[in-house]
């Protein structure tokens, strides 16, 4: 049994304001290559890990464009959905999007995180969980979610829509595998996280990121990212087998993405953390009158001269008003 494995495509209608190329033409080469690849390898399904979309309401001559590109799969696509798929982090809403329209055209199939998928293909057995995309799945109440507590078949395989990580990460919500690693799961494999991680195996268990196929955002590790999909096969009594290919049609990061968006965005967050530290040096115990603070403030040039004055004017107007 083999089946393709690729995630956070990010369909949308114009290009991200970091893109240098037309992006919906680039993404509808890679799914053609997608498909080409799924064919030429004859995989028995294709799994999608979530961010098919960009945003919930991706006009739908856009999502038309990459359904007929769908239908030429002639394999089932399985779907997980991810953030961007919803509204607001809510599963729910996901009936207010196209997407319940085709799978009811069995364009693909909405995974349930409560029904595990099974099947069996060449007497080999299946079980398809999902965890989808919620604003808790990455905290103590919602970690449960990428736990499989019981095996189905010869083979469980989750997948799931959150911040799997293989080390912490700061200021965000994240899942570490050494918090999962008692799953009952052969095989777990994310999206979400674009830049993904490489194949580990803890307790003779397997966790997988190969990566978002899209690239949105002007970064360096995007830049030197090459995007790809993964192929897994499964047989009897064999360990899994993952296999890589990576998009011929993904051309080079420096092609595609805006270096100066780069340099600007380095430069606009050297300008903030100075920002920050000249504010944080303020005492603000100190400081009684809010003219003054502005004043402070003001010598980061975070504010407009013009600005900071007319704030002054404002609070001064104000102040004079309480003591009449």
């Amino acid at each position: 049994m083999k089946f393709l494995y690729f995630t956070d495509t990010h369909i949308r209608a114009n290009s991200p304001s970091k893109r240098k190329d037309n992006y919906v033409e680039s993404l509808l080469e890679k799914f053609q290559e997608i498909k080409n690849i799924g064919s030429d390898n004859d995989v028995d399904f294709y799994v999608h890990g979530g961010d098919l979309l960009d945003r919930p309401d991706v006009p739908i001559q856009t999502i038309r464009r990459f359904v007929r590109v769908m239908q030429s799969f002639k394999r089932p696509i399985f779907f997980v959905p991810g953030n961007h798929d919803i509204y607001a982090y809510n599963v729910e809403s996901l009936n207010r999007t196209a997407l319940p329209l085709l799978d009811d055209f069995g364009l693909l199939s909405i995974m349930s995180d409560t029904s595990p998928v099974l099947f069996t293909i060449d007497d080999v057995s299946v079980a398809l969980h999902s965890a989808s995309y919620n604003g808790d799945l990455d905290t103590d109440i919602g970690r449960e979610k990428y736990i499989v507590k019981e095996k189905l078949a010869d083979f469980d395989i989750l997948f799931a829509h959150g911040m799997l990580l293989t080390k912490p990460f700061k200021n965000i919500s994240y899942t570490l595998i050494d918090d999962i690693k008692h799953t009952k799961a052969d095989l777990t494999i994310c999206g979400h996280y674009h830049t993904g991680f490489s194949i580990q195996k803890v307790d003779d268990k397997y966790f997988y990121n190969p990566g978002s196929v899209a690239r949105v955002s002007a970064t360096e590790i995007e830049l030197k990212r090459k995007p790809k999909v993964s192929i897994i096969t499964l047989e009897k009594n064999k360990d899994i087998a993952i296999e890589d290919f990576y998009l011929k049609s993904a051309k080079p990061g420096e092609e595609v993405l805006d270096r100066e968006a780069i340099l600007r965005d380095k430069e606009e967050n050297q300008r903030l953390e100075l920002q920050k530290y000249e504010i944080e040096k303020i005492d603000f115990d100190r400081i009684m009158d809010i003219r003054e603070l502005l004043n402070k403030i003001d010598i980061t040039e975070s504010l407009n001269e013009e600005v900071r004055n007319k704030a002054i004017e404002l609070v001064t107007e104000a102040q004079n008003e309480q003591i009449d």
